[in-house]
């Protein structure tokens, strides 16, 4: 005869928070530190993203382009991952930039 735990006690068998929730909600406070830093110190990051060699200096609209967005969308990420709205599609923007 096979007993088993009864159904209300299963739940005590998890833990409180997943890991997966805590990865997350840090992941989004560093995204949203990094880009609030960003655009605290905008011609600093310009000088970053120089740096690179990513992109052509001539013209140089591509790289002040991506200087002037990629912290609003470093924050949005963030604060999508910390509340939980639209995490998927947060992760994997966060995902494209990490790469």
């Amino acid at each position: 005869m096979h007993t088993s735990a009864p159904r209300w006690l299963e739940r005590y068998d998890r833990p409180l928070i997943p890991i997966s929730v805590v990865v997350r909600v840090l992941l989004g406070w560093l995204f949203i530190y990094m880009g609030v830093l960003k655009l605290g110190h905008p011609i600093e990051f310009l000088k970053q993203i120089h740096q690179y060699h990513m992109l052509p200096v001539d013209p140089p609209e591509p790289m002040n382009l991506i200087a002037v967005t990629l912290p609003w969308l470093e924050i949005l990420c963030g604060i999508g991952l910390v509340l939980g709205i639209w995490t998927r599609a947060a992760a994997i923007v966060v995902a494209l930039m990490l790469a």
